[in-house]
C-alpha cells in the first residue's frame, strides 16, 4: 500500500480526535485516538526546512491553524530557518511581520534568523532597516 501524505495522516487524526469527542492537543487517553499537537507540527516544519522545502512548511503551518492549534515563537522560528535555508529571503520577512502581529514575543533565535535570511539572500538593506527597526 502506498504511504500516507502528512496532511492525510493529520486529517484522519483529527478526525479520530473529533469522534472520540477529545481536544485536539489533549494528552492521549490510553487506548484512545493518539493526539496531535503543536509540537508534531513544528517538528514537521523543522523536518521541511532542513531539506529547504519552504512551501511545504508554509502549509504545514497553515495545517496547524487550520486544525485550531496555536503556532508559538519555536514554530515560526522553524518555518524561518527554512525560508533561511531555501534564501526565501521575502517569505521571510511577511513571516516575521505575521509573528509580530501574533503579539508573541520574538526571541533571539527569531531575530538571529532574520539576520541570517538578510545576509544569505544579500539583503543589505532590509538589514540595515531590520537593525534600526530594534533601536
Amino acid at each position: 500500500p502506498r504511504p500516507q501524505s502528512w496532511r492525510s495522516r493529520c486529517a484522519d487524526v483529527m478526525a479520530a480526535n473529533a469522534a472520540a469527542g477529545g481536544a485536539v492537543h489533549a494528552p492521549a487517553k490510553q487506548g484512545g485516538p493518539p493526539r496531535l499537537g503543536p509540537r508534531h507540527f513544528t517538528a514537521r516544519i523543522s523536518s521541511l526546512g532542513r531539506q529547504s522545502e519552504w512551501p511545504e512548511a508554509v502549509g504545514a503551518l497553515e495545517d496547524m491553524t487550520r486544525y485550531r492549534l496555536e503556532p508559538g515563537v519555536i514554530t515560526y522560528n522553524a518555518l524561518l530557518a527554512a525560508c533561511e535555508r531555501s534564501k526565501q529571503w521575502q517569505q521571510a520577512f511577511a513571516l516575521r511581520a505575521q509573528l509580530q502581529d501574533t503579539g508573541l514575543l520574538l526571541d533571539v533565535v527569531t531575530y538571529g534568523t532574520v539576520m541570517g535570511v538578510c545576509i544569505t539572500a544579500q539583503t543589505w538593506k532590509y538589514s540595515a532597516n531590520f537593525l534600526n527597526a530594534l533601536q
